[in-house]
């Protein structure tokens, strides 16, 4: 007699035999998973005559019927009963309640509809109920407080709405409770925070309100607690600060008030915090720093205020984990102003405020005191503050468009031109509130433009002193970028100084020198970091209604770290005559503003320019240098000083493009110039020095405060079908900017992703790459990565739409023994790529020979304008064609290169159309939970000789089972379709399949679309998508072994 029945993970298909259990009376052990069994369930009726059946496992099928009312007859003994992950429909019958030694009951990932009934509370014995990923409706019943051996409840994603019902408090054994992407609507009842076992907690996105019971310390095994997207509100209670086990956090998208709780120092476990988008006020907990596990931490979109922590978390922020703070000071590099001593923070001022009731006398005093030194500074300058009240304060942030510019200055006309720079104009305008200002446009075809206009931001946006041009707003974009500025009526110092019909007397000439010399104190030794102007000269020096000087034009200055070391540069040297004569002679630049404001001096007092005695002062240095440089003679620069030597050593950096032949810890000299005849001009406007180096930034190199700048390059496309052909003939340029970009850095990186994901990490070394996939635990598809192994780091290209998932995914993985940390630098680094057989033309051109003809992968770092650009071999759709990844300060000039060497641009539709044409899977449409790895056609991804890893167990029994039930294919069809469109046989009808996407071909008139097929349909059979004929094809980038491919 049969009483052990297991056919697991083969390729079953057809449907269960309705006698099946008559011919099997002493049955225990039935598992048919991870099959391709379809049809109803009237089979369950005769497994009733099993009297000793203890396990049913059917879950990974494709069972379409309903559950019969007989299952409430099947053995008092049934301990599992598994149909998870099928089809199922209609309700869950009552008589299941029958099951009274049921253990596990798994009905989750179906369609089941209806209410859960209340008959599953008779089931005391029941230690796991999966329901999750079904539409049952209705509230949760009150008898699921029954199940006192309940350790796992899975509710999430359905349709449940009402109560949490109060009855769960007596289920204190309960580990895991998700009740998740519901519409419950309820307080969360006191009972649930006396469930000391609980380990993991989620009811996010449902509508539950009310406030978090302090009783939650009593939850000290928590692991997890995710209350996001819902309706809390009030104080978050410092008692979540006693969840030492706690490491993942998550109360966004809620109206929580009042301040983040200084408990929350006490967090030592904690991985993963997220407080975005509440009503939190307040300091942020200087506490959070000494976290030491903490990765991810999001406090954006509260009113936070005072000086952002340093240390640790804070180290690795950027602007969208602090963005919507408007009060948040101390943290440059993110675009959060410098605090001043009087900024005090709320927890500051609220000690002051007990200060000042304890000792009320002292407190009069100092108020008295203060309102004295108003009236008088205001009786001073009653004027000036008039004026000033035109102004918005730096720390307000002001949005000015386009338009409003165009308004403003009634479209730029001549009679607003207030004057013109090497970088752009100025116009006078009058904004919309009638706030009048300068707005200062940058040519965008100048070279440096943009590093002038990141600089002048990254400078006016960390100062503040009265006799430094304040900024209100900037306007940016690809093709058009402005500053909006304060505006001065008396216009520039030299137009004074050089104007008949103007004239200084001594005192002004005095005053003047004072305004620029406190200015320039200020910048170089009061402010946070040293900054140098680079360009001091009279014309950059404006005046007030009161004559009161303004130094101006920031668009070369220098940032300087506290030892003197550079960390900005430009390209531009400043005007002649007014910087210091060392700039030429490769010294060091810290006497560059004394030179310019010691010219700048002589001239207010003579009255005379110092230009001409520059320009002779300049041929002299260079004839001086002719004897001994060692640069080829390219042209003056602003002198860049590397972090690792000091200003006497230092020599000449040039900021074209060349390839970094030395080491970080050498003195950077000058590139020679690229192997072109001096005759013929450069095709490209920037300069290729390989061979290329051994060496990948540090990710703090990455960094920049611009950012990203929004739109893509791309934009500008000419028509899809050109751009398609293109790619397929000739050579085409995507900006793929919008895809994720993720930086895995620290000792154990390489076993770590060897671990994450299906590629042999282990067995790769410095400079090859390679494709990965990131799969669940039971091999289902997440998304497809190409992967970069560099000399400090592995970086990895995921799709636009998981790159924050992906990265939450990596950091929840990491354990404390784990030399491992995870950065997303999507938003600090673009992505360009070539594609079509002929981008070995355009590496020629670019005199990168050396990486044609190399694996899949390979790739090499160099620089541009300081900045890193590594390139690698692939287009991420094919083996063919060359990957860019760049910093953005570089990025328009190397596209402009790509596109005057022949590439043509393609923009996001275009690029969707390649893809489908190509055949690789895309989230959301090939990469779901639906379907493994391999079905997925990713062989080539899947390393089938590597150590235990995520998904291998399920990899490695479809590979020894024959378990892949279906196959992604490309579909020639004869007209357009619809994807989620059923794919079935011709000659029968049968559904065989899923479209999954559709594109028009490459010529007119063709289709094409991608979908998951059954597997007993291969290569080149016909089948029907509704109306619409289709033939199954091979497409270039799915793979399978020999022996799956028909």
């Amino acid at each position: 007699m049969i009483d052990f029945f297991e056919l697991a993970s083969n390729h079953l298909t057809g449907s269960v035999p309705p006698a099946l259990g008559q011919s099997m009376p002493s049955l225990s052990v039935l598992n048919v998973e991870r099959n391709e069994l379809t049809g109803g369930l009237d089979f369950i009726a005769s497994l009733s005559s099993c009297g000793n059946l203890q396990r049913l496992d059917f879950e990974y099928n494709e069972f379409d019927g309903f559950l019969p009312d007989s299952v409430g007859n099947l053995s008092k003994g049934l301990e599992y009963f598994s149909f998870g992950i099928n089809h199922i429909k209609g309700n869950i019958p009552a008589a299941l309640g029958n099951l009274s030694g049921l253990l596990h009951l798994d009905l989750g990932d179906n369609e089941i509809v209806a209410a859960i009934p209340a008959s599953l509370g008779k089931i005391q014995s029941l230690q796991q109920l999966y329901l999750g990923n079904n539409q049952i409706s209705g509230s949760i019943p009150v008898e699921l407080g029954l199940l006192t051996s309940l350790s796992f409840l899975y509710l999430s994603g359905n349709k449940l709405s009402g109560a949490i019902p109060d009855s769960f408090g007596n289920i204190t054994g309960l580990q895991n409770l998700l009740l998740s992407t519901n519409a419950l609507s309820s307080k969360v009842p006191q009972s649930l925070w006396s469930l000391r076992s609980l380990v993991e907690l989620s009811l996010s996105q449902n509508y539950l309100h009310g406030s978090i019971s302090p009783q939650v310390g009593n939850l000290n095994t928590l692991d997890t607690l995710d209350l996001s997207e819902n309706k809390f509100s009030g104080n978050i209670t410092s008692s979540l600060g006693e969840l030492q086990m706690l490491t993942y956090l998550d109360l966004s998208k809620n109206s929580f008030m009042g301040e983040i709780p200084q408990s929350f120092g006490g967090l030592i476990s904690l991985k993963y915090l997220n407080l975005s988008n509440n009503l939190l006020s307040g300091d942020i907990p200087k506490s959070l720093a000494n976290l030491r596990y903490l990765e991810i931490l999001n406090l954006s979109f509260n009113m936070l205020v005072g000086q952002i922590p340093q240390g640790r978390v804070f180290s690795n922020l950027t602007v969208s984990s602090l963005e919507g703070n408007k009060g948040l000071c101390g943290a440059p590099r993110l675009n959060f102003s410098p605090c001043s001593g009087r900024i005090v923070g709320y927890t500051s001022r609220r000690k002051l405020h007990l200060l000042q009731c304890i000792l009320p006398i002292i407190s009069v005093l100092v108020v008295l005191s203060c309102l004295f030194l108003i009236f008088v500074i205001h009786r001073r300058r009653k004027t000036r503050n008039s004026a000033a009240t035109d102004f918005q304060p730096l720390g307000e942030h002001r949005v000015v468009s386009y338009h409003d510019l165009a308004r403003a200055t009634n479209k730029f006309s001549e009679e607003n031109l207030l004057g013109k720079g090497s970088f752009g104009t100025v116009y006078r305008g009058r904004l919309d509130d009638g706030l009048i200002v300068a707005v200062k446009i940058l040519n965008m075809e100048v070279e440096g433009a943009t590093k002038s206009f990141h600089a002048e931001c990254e400078t006016l946006s960390s100062v503040r002193h009265r006799n430094l041009i304040k900024i209100i707003s900037t306007c940016s974009s690809l093709d058009f970028k402005a500053l909006i500025l304060q505006f001065m009526p008396n216009g520039s110092l030299e137009q004074w100084l050089h104007s008949e019909n103007r004239c200084l007397n001594l005192l002004q000439r005095l005053n003047i020198m004072v305004d620029v010399s406190l200015a320039l104190e200020y910048l170089h030794h009061n402010h946070p970091q040293v900054i140098l102007h680079c360009d001091l000269k009279p014309s950059n020096i404006l005046l007030d209604e009161e004559m009161v000087a303004h130094v101006s034009d920031f668009g070369i200055a220098k940032l300087l770290l506290g030892d003197g070391r550079s960390i900005a540069s430009a390209s531009a040297p400043g005007t002649i005559g007014y910087i210091a004569p060392g700039i030429f002679r490769d010294a060091g630049i810290d006497a560059g503003d004394d030179k310019g404001g010691g010219e700048e001096l002589h001239e207010r007092v003579g009255a005379e320019h110092e230009r001409g005695a520059g320009e002779r002062e300049q041929r002299r240095d260079e004839e001086d240098r002719d004897g001994d440089r060692e640069d080829g003679g390219l042209g003056p620069h602003c002198v860049f000083i590397s972090p690792a030597t000091s200003a006497g050593d230092t020599r000449r950096r040039s900021l074209r493009f060349h390839s970094l032949k030395n080491r970080s810890d050498v003195p950077l000299r000058r590139a020679p110039p690229p192997p072109i005849a001096a005759s013929a001009p450069s095709p490209f406007d920037f300069d290729l020095s390989p061979p290329p180096i051994d060496h990948d930034a540090d990710p703090l190199e990455l960094m920049t405060t611009v950012g990203v700048e929004t739109g893509s390059y791309a934009e500008q496309s000419v028509t899809n079908d050109l751009a398609i052909s293109a790619a397929l003939s000739g050579v085409a340029v995507a900006d793929l900017t919008r895809f994720g970009r993720i930086r895995v850095t620290g000792d154990d990186r390489s076993q770590f992703l060897h671990n994450q994901t299906t590629a042999k990490f282990d067995s790769l070394t410095e400079g090859e790459g390679c494709d990965t996939v990131f799969v669940t635990p039971t091999a289902r598809t997440i998304d497809i990565a190409h992967a970069w192994i560099m000399k400090n780091a592995i970086m990895l290209l995921v799709s636009p739409s998981t790159g924050i998932s992906i990265s939450e995914m990596l950091q929840k993985y990491i354990f404390y023994a784990d030399k491992v940390e995870v950065h997303d630098i999507s938003k600090q680094t673009c992505f360009f790529v070539l594609v079509g057989p002929k981008s070995n033309e355009v590496m020629k051109a670019l005199k990168l020979d050396d990486l044609i003809g190399k694996p899949y992968g390979t790739h090499r770092h160099y620089t541009v304008d300081g900045m890193p650009v590594t390139i690698g071999v692939g287009s991420v759709l094919c083996r063919d064609g060359f990957s860019f990844l760049l910093s953005p300060s570089s990025s328009r000039a190397v596209w402009k290169v790509l596109l005057n060497l022949g590439a043509i641009p393609m923009d996001a539709n275009t690029w969707e159309r390649l893809r489908v044409l190509q055949g690789r899977p895309a989230p959301g449409k090939e990469l779901t939970h639906d379907f493994n790895v391999l079905e997925a056609g990713l062989w080539d991804a899947v390393s089938l000789d590597k150590g235990c890893y995520k998904g291998q167990e399920t990899i490695a029994r479809l590979i020894t089972y024959g378990g892949v039930k279906q196959k992604l294919w490309g579909i020639k069809l004869s007209g357009a379709a619809e994807p989620g469109s059923s794919i079935t046989i011709v000659e029968d009808g049968k559904k065989v399949g899923v479209l999954t996407s559709y594109s028009i071909g490459r010529e007119e008139g063709e289709h094409l679309g991608l979908g998951y097929v059954k597997k007993q349909v291969g290569l080149g059979e016909q089948v029907c998508i509704g109306d619409v004929l289709g033939t199954l094809v091979d497409v270039p980038f799915l793979s399978h072994p020999p022996s799956v491919t028909p």
